[in-house]
């Protein structure tokens, strides 16, 4: 199985905008399933998704930082040589978060 993946994340230092803090990411991966019909049956996904961050506002706390990924995925399992095929589709949403509420409060 080969397996790989990119991610880009268009901000600088000086950057403005939602869009330009937005981490795009995409992947695929190639080899054989572990179904054993007709031989190993091949199997082919690739990958398209971001995370999206939830709040861009600088703060006292910038250690915080809580994103909603999003992905779509397509596979493909089999191919005409074999008798079974089968495509799939899936898309995932995600959580995660850090914010405030996770840091233990101290007392005076």
């Amino acid at each position: 199985m080969l397996r790989a993946g990119a991610q880009y994340t268009p901000a600088s230092v000086n950057s403005t905008g939602y869009f330009n803090f937005v981490k795009y990411r995409a992947g695929f991966s190639v080899g054989r399933d572990y179904i054993k019909a007709d031989n190993n049956l091949p199997l082919y996904n690739i990958s398209v998704g971001g995370a999206f961050p939830l709040r861009l506002r600088r703060s006292f706390y910038d250690n915080q930082y809580s994103v909603m990924n999003i992905t779509f995925e397509y596979g493909s399992r089999g191919n005409s040589k074999n008798n079974i095929t089968e495509s799939m589709y899936k898309l995932s949403l995600g959580f995660s978060l850090s914010d405030i509420w996770f840091i233990r409060q101290k007392y005076q």
